[in-house]
């Protein structure tokens, strides 16, 4: 079934149901696809973001096994 198919069931489903609660969780649905996450973050976190990504373009990243091979070692220990 192509993509448009499908979206024409989901509105026939959608106007064929008395449940108010699937109308409103699909409303929150919609809407929160259109929110970015990044302008729900705080301004703190933001920054911190922006610091790790920083360094990683100035080659201060640790690489992600070396991470995994020192959180076994410190569980370990």
């Amino acid at each position: 079934m192509d993509l448009q198919a499908r979206k024409y069931q989901l509105i026939q489903a959608l106007i064929n149901t008395t449940n108010e609660n699937l109308v409103a969780k699909m409303e929150n649905l919609l809407r929160k696809q259109d929110v970015d996450f990044w302008h729900e973050l705080s301004a703190e976190r933001q920054n911190i973001i922006n610091e790790g990504i920083e360094q990683l373009d100035n080659g201060l990243g640790i690489p992600h096994q070396t991470v995994v091979s020192e959180l076994k070692n410190n569980l370990n220990s």
